[in-house]
C-alpha cells in the first residue's frame, strides 16, 4: 500500500513510501506536492508488482549501462581506483593505476570493445586470445 507522509521534510518535499517486488517497504523523496507523491509512489507500486507477477522483466544494472563507452567506463573505474580503490578505501599507488589502465587498453584493443555491450558473448575471443597471449611466453619486465 502506497503511501506519503503528513508533514513535508525540511526541503519542503515530501517522502513517499510503496512495496516494492521483495514485499518490503521502498522510501523515496517525492515532490514539494503532496498528491503528486502520492500518485508516484502509486505508480512506483504498481511497476513493482507487475515485476512480482512476471508481467514486466526487472530493471538490471547491465541494461543500463550497456550503451555507454567502455572507456567512459574505463575512466570512472580509474577515477574510484585512485580516490577510493585501495587498502581500507585508500587511493591506488601511481603504477598500480598505470598498470591497470595498461591492462585494461590491451584487452579493450584485442577484444575491439567501444561499447559495454560489446562483452556480451566475448567469452570465446577472450579464450581464444589468453591462449595466444601463453603461447608467445612471459613478455618480460616493462
Amino acid at each position: 500500500m502506497a503511501g506519503v507522509r503528513k508533514t513535508p521534510c525540511k526541503s519542503g518535499k515530501y517522502r513517499g513510501w510503496y512495496i516494492n517486488r521483495h514485499g518490503k517497504q521502498s522510501q523515496f523523496t517525492g515532490l514539494r506536492n503532496k498528491t503528486e507523491t502520492y500518485r508516484i509512489a502509486c505508480k512506483k507500486e504498481d511497476d513493482e508488482r507487475q515485476i512480482r507477477l512476471g508481467y514486466r522483466e526487472a530493471p538490471s544494472i547491465a541494461k543500463k549501462n550497456e550503451r555507454r563507452t567502455f572507456s567512459s567506463l574505463v575512466e570512472e573505474y580509474i577515477a574510484w581506483g585512485t580516490t577510493q580503490g585501495g587498502h581500507k578505501k585508500g587511493a591506488w599507488a601511481e603504477n598500480h593505476s598505470r598498470h591497470v589502465l595498461s591492462r585494461l587498453a590491451v584487452w579493450q584493443n584485442e577484444l575491439d570493445l567501444r561499447y559495454v555491450f560489446d562483452l556480451n558473448g566475448c567469452l570465446q575471443k577472450v579464450e581464444s586470445t589468453l591462449r595466444n597471449f601463453q603461447k608467445q611466453g612471459p613478455s618480460g619486465k616493462a
